[in-house]
């Protein structure tokens, strides 16, 4: 288990995490949610281990981080931050093969190549093997970089559990790209790995975890299930708007509408202007 416990983090005279707890059991997927600026990427840097706590305690798997090799942690924790980009032409299969990097010594190249060319078929990205990452479009260059946080981790370690922590991987992506990301990591955690996932959009949240970590201010506001988590007043003052949560007719999973000013409900945090639209075509 990668665990947070009570951790407190201050940066330029400011409070970014209060207290906040989160654990990522081996085989689950774990979503965090909030506002921008609640504390959620800082979290994340946390349980990766860039960014050390002020108060509270980081461990993995019942060591604190503090006490394990910088490899030993990279070969069992992979991240994928925000925005994470390359300025030089690799291609996307040298792009993949640097999530190897922490296992040299360990395998063989063949080894390293065909681990990373199972990781470019599983972000599903493989047809890109080839091209330049310079050249590709920013839903493809955020794939390729999922296959290199695949590629790091994809062999089951010796001893403990592996991580994957993904910091908005579906940014730049389509529709179905978005689901096709967090299948990914689902995929993931049925091998086995405990994945942490933030997000933005609560109905992705709570389609693809089965935990779900509320955070506004640098503090937890709620932790459990989709169903426990998304509820209409907990989000409302979360969030500064009003919602409307009703259960998916098929799955019974929650399904977040936003609702405007006026009082129509719009889906999500987009808010399409139907009636200007509708007006436009009569």
């Amino acid at each position: 288990m990668l665990e947070a416990r009570d951790v407190v983090v201050h940066a330029g005279g400011a409070e970014l995490l209060r207290g906040v707890s989160v654990a990522v059991r081996p085989g689950e997927v774990v979503a965090v949610i909030g506002p921008n600026g609640a504390g959620k990427s800082t979290l994340l840097r946390v349980l990766s281990g860039d960014v050390a706590p002020r108060a509270g305690t980081v461990s993995m798997d019942g060591v604190a981080l503090a006490r394990l090799p910088i490899l030993e942690q990279a070969r069992r924790r992979a991240v994928l931050a925000q925005g994470a980009e390359l300025t030089f032409g690799f291609t996307a299969l040298q792009v993949a093969l640097l999530g190897r990097s922490p296992h040299l010594g360990t395998t063989t190249a063949r080894r390293d190549r065909g681990i990373a060319r199972a990781a470019l078929r599983r972000a599903r990205v493989h047809h890109l093997a080839s091209r330049s990452y310079l050249t590709l479009s920013g839903g493809e260059r955020q794939r390729v970089m999922l296959a290199r946080a695949l590629a790091q981790i994809w062999e089951a370690p010796a001893h403990g559990a592996r991580y994957l922590l993904l910091d908005e991987p579906t940014a730049a992506l389509d529709l179905a790209q978005q689901h096709g990301a967090l299948e990914v990591a689902r995929a993931m955690a049925e091998t086995g790995t405990g994945v942490l996932v933030i997000l933005h959009d609560l109905n992705l949240a709570a389609r693809h975890a089965r935990r779900v970590l509320l955070i506004a201010n640098g503090r937890a506001v709620a932790q459990g299930t989709p169903a426990e988590v998304l509820r209409e007043a907990v989000l409302e003052s979360v969030f500064g708007i009003g919602v409307r949560v009703v259960a998916d007719p098929v799955d019974g999973l929650p399904l977040v509408f936003a609702r405007a000013a006026g009082g129509d409900v719009r889906h999500g945090s987009r808010l399409a202007r139907s009636d200007a639209r509708n007006s436009l075509l009569e």
